[in-house]
């Protein structure tokens, strides 16, 4: 009986070549974008579960009230954790990182630029899930000299030998031992690193002792990503209440009160800090509304090429009439024939799903450039989504089959053969709705795009204050780099296209540092947190800064500038300064005990010389925020270099040619402002590249949905049709006929998608401070495509129908 079902349903491909290829073509291209959506989706939502104690693990976020501003930040004071372990009995351990930066290691001749290199408690191999490769995880941290490292990193520089005992030289003067190498950390992660340092080098870099961690300044000073480690059936928020009870009134509450301050902290669980948002300062975060999104979207894909699926489906039960009939007269049960077209329709299904892991497995490649990750085809096998996708696909052709299972084999052999069976308009309706949902997703899908689109062409041209587009940064991280940094500047100057150049302390690519400061005001002194940066006098005029009001640094007197600030409008409005910002006083450096003679060293007073217009140095999502530029004695570690537009090539080759004389050996590292920018809004790009090939697939799966249904219709009337040209009609006529149902079905749709898709844009478009406005056009130019696609699809029926012969469509019925 199998081979009897399998026969028939190629028999059937053999006569319906095209209709089998638009059923199977439709629905593979919805089980792939729902396959590759969907794997998207797990990974996502299984963040960070990789380590076991994921479930009691908690990160501390700081939020801290100042006079009247909130900061919000994803790290706290080096304090923290060991004061809360010491308080809090139900906290069973903590770890703290602090990034190292990017550092030049070298070892065994080779070098390479390091940027996930953390500092790190001991605790981290307790509480973190780590699998050791080479050493001793129970010893691998005792030494301040340890340098744990990953696969990879060890890969990097001692290929496949041991490296345990190894030294690697770091162009800060660290000297450390390998004493342990663990397995890579998996993708989905949000903290990750490749190598760690004991957290007791840092204290000895910076000479921190046991006496000084627990001092009252340190527990307002922030700098460090801690993790918590509570006991099993401990709630964050009896931790979040007995952190001010037993912590902050202990430790920081004189403080406190002092600088008109509080501080509170919100525990953020482990599997939730990758789509926490509204932390500054955090770890590159997703947004797991835009997760649910792509799975609805998967979902609603599905949908859309079952309904493609059906609708051809049933377009074509008019050709199986006849077979059916036969069929029963020669003796085969209603359960047989409902079996066979079953079975005919679920065969198609997994034939779909076929072709579709065949194209995931071609297309994997292509979707990890699209998504950012690194997935391989097995990942997809063993994903929790396969087994739903099977399942999806069992009942998409079950339900694909139903329609010609009950309802042909339900009628008497003289019923089908007398052909009255498609006189009966049952399902009509749905066939109608079915299509006016398909044209709704599509629509949404792609005015959605459009709109993406729009935002980040907004993002690209919005002027941010900042002359992003003739800037390169030079990162001088080697200490030989530092010590010929001017030779190599006066060098690089001597360029016909280098317009200037200029050296910073940190750039203004959403990585300047949160400070505490003391600033002026009619109360006197008062703490706020501000973004500082520290550069030399040309750092102004190279940026492109605009002046509101007052000088910049070269302006002034050499002997000025050490005592000189510059602020943005952010800073003057938030400082209370509206009325007269110059001369007022900022105190770099905070000290509530003016005996210490140490600290008091360290404190610096800054008059306000000059405002600047704001400039967006972090993202688009967010509102311009304080800033505070001092000028710097001590050259930084940027080198900025201005050149002539459109000479970026020639510029470029002469800062090689110029490095490579002046730091032989050592790699260089340059970025443009524009390229450092642009990494900031890497996931909406994402989002909009995504969006737009899942539209044109929804698309092109709609109009197969609208082949179809055309299909069907135009198939009913062909003797009207005959009837029509017999009596003079025009084939403009009967398309007119024809046309109108569908255009009425795809303008509902579009009507119907036109509110939805401005509700949720306009919600999207506002996660940006700084956005474009709705343009009501991208919903017209999603909607009139749908009513040409719509239009091309009846016109080919209409010309199939029309050029028949008469005779032959009057013998039709």
């Amino acid at each position: 009986m199998f081979w009897f079902y399998l026969k028939a349903a190629f028999s059937n491909i053999r006569r319906e070549r095209l209709y089998v290829i638009l059923n199977i073509g439709g629905l593979a291209a919805g089980l792939l974008c729902a396959l590759l959506i969907f794997l998207y989706v797990s990974d996502e939502l299984s963040y960070d579960t990789y380590h076991k104690n994921h479930r009691n693990i908690y990160r501390i976020n700081s939020d801290i009230q100042i006079a009247e501003k909130t900061d919000l930040a994803a790290f706290c004071p080096m304090t923290f954790g060991p004061a809360i372990k010491k308080e809090i009995a139900e906290v069973k351990d903590f770890v703290r990182f602090r990034r190292i930066g990017k550092r030049l290691c070298r070892a065994r001749g080779r070098e390479f630029y390091e940027e996930n290199i953390f500092f790190a408690d001991p605790s981290i191999l307790t509480v973190f899930t780590h699998d050791f490769v080479e050493g001793n995880p129970v010893t691998a941290m005792q030494q301040p000299n340890s340098l744990l490292i990953s696969e990879s990193f060890s890969a990097r520089y001692f290929g496949s030998a041991n490296p345990i005992g190894q030294e690697i030289a770091m162009n800060n003067g660290f000297r450390l031992t390998v004493t342990g190498v663990f397995e890579d950390l998996p993708a989905n992660i949000h903290l990750r690193y490749d190598a760690i340092i004991p957290i007791s080098k840092y204290y000895e870099a910076y000479r921190i002792t046991d006496s000084t961690e627990f001092e009252s300044l340190g527990f307002w000073t922030l700098g460090f990503y801690t993790y918590l480690l509570l006991n099993d059936g401990v709630s964050s928020e009896f931790v979040e209440k007995a952190f001010t009870s037993k912590v902050y009134d202990k430790y920081m509450k004189d403080i406190g009160d002092q600088l008109q301050a509080s501080y509170n902290i919100k525990l953020g669980s482990l599997a939730s800090i990758h789509h926490s948002t509204g932390w500054s300062w955090d770890l590159p975060v997703s947004n797991k509304s835009v997760v649910y999104v792509f799975a609805f979207m998967a979902i609603f894909i599905l949908i859309v090429a079952c309904i493609n699926y059906m609708n051809m489906s049933t377009a074509r039960s008019q050709k199986r009439a006849i077979e059916t009939g036969i069929r029963k007269v020669c003796g085969a049960s209603r359960l047989q024939l409902f079996i066979q077209y079953e079975a005919e329709a679920v065969f198609f299904a997994f034939v779909s799903l076929l072709i579709a892991l065949g194209l995931a497995e071609l297309l994997m490649p292509y979707f990890n450039q699209l998504s950012g990750k690194n997935f391989e085809f097995n990942d997809l096998i063993v994903s929790w989504s396969f087994p739903l996708v099977i399942v999806i696909t069992l009942i998409t052709g079950l339900i694909s089959g139903t329609y010609p299972a009950f309802y042909l084999s339900a009628f008497s052999p003289a019923v089908v053969l007398k052909n009255c069976l498609m006189k009966r308009r049952h399902g009509g309706i749905l066939r109608k709705v079915l299509v006016v949902f398909q044209v709704l997703i599509s629509v949404i899908l792609l005015s959605g795009t459009l709109i993406i689109r729009d935002q980040m062409a907004y993002i690209q041209t919005k002027d941010i204050g900042i002359d992003k587009e003739k800037i390169i940064k030079i990162e001088l991280r080697d200490s030989l780099a530092m010590a010929v940094a001017e030779q190599l500047e006066k060098e690089i100057l001597n360029h016909q296209f280098v317009e200037t150049t200029s050296r910073s302390w940190g750039d203004l690519a959403g990585s300047s540092n949160i400070t505490a400061m003391m600033v002026e005001s009619q109360f006197g002194m008062l703490q706020q947190t501000v973004n500082l940066i520290h550069a030399d006098s040309k750092f102004p005029e190279l940026m492109g800064f605009r002046l509101v009001t007052g000088k910049t640094f070269r302006e002034l007197d050499s002997t000025e500038w050490v005592k000189s600030a510059l602020v943005n409008e952010a800073a003057v409005k938030a400082f209370g300064w509206e009325d007269d910002p110059l001369g007022k006083k900022i105190q770099f450096g905070i000290s509530v005990d003016q005996s210490d003679s140490a600290t008091n060293a360290m404190i610096t007073m800054h008059h306000v010389v000059g405002v600047l217009r704001d400039f967006n140095y972090e993202s688009l999502h967010h509102e311009v925020e304080p800033i505070v530029i001092f000028y710097s004695e001590q050259p930084g570690w940027i080198l900025n270099v201005r050149y002539q537009d459109k000479h970026y090539d020639d510029v470029m080759a002469h800062i090689n040619e110029v490095w490579n004389v002046v730091v032989p050996g050592v790699p260089i590292s340059t970025e443009t402002y524009t390229e450092s920018l642009g990494q900031m809004y890497q996931y909406e790009d994402q989002l909009r590249l995504f969006f737009s090939y899942v539209s044109v697939l929804c698309f092109a799966i709609a109009f197969f949905g609208l082949f179809g249904l055309s299909s069907f219709v135009a198939e009913q009337k062909t003797r009207e049709i005959g009837i029509r040209k017999v009596l003079g009609g025009s084939f403009w006529g009967i398309f007119r006929m024809l046309y109108v149902e569908y255009s009425l079905l795809v303008f509902i749709g579009f009507a119907i998608a036109v509110p939805f898709t401005w509700m949720l844009m306009s919600n999207w478009l506002g996660n940006f401070a700084y956005h474009t406005t709705m343009n009501g056009w991208n919903l017209v130019y999603a909607g009139v495509l749908a009513m040409v696609l719509s239009f091309l699809t009846v016109l080919y029926h209409t010309w199939k129908a029309a050029t028949l012969n008469p005779a032959l469509a009057l013998k039709y019925e």
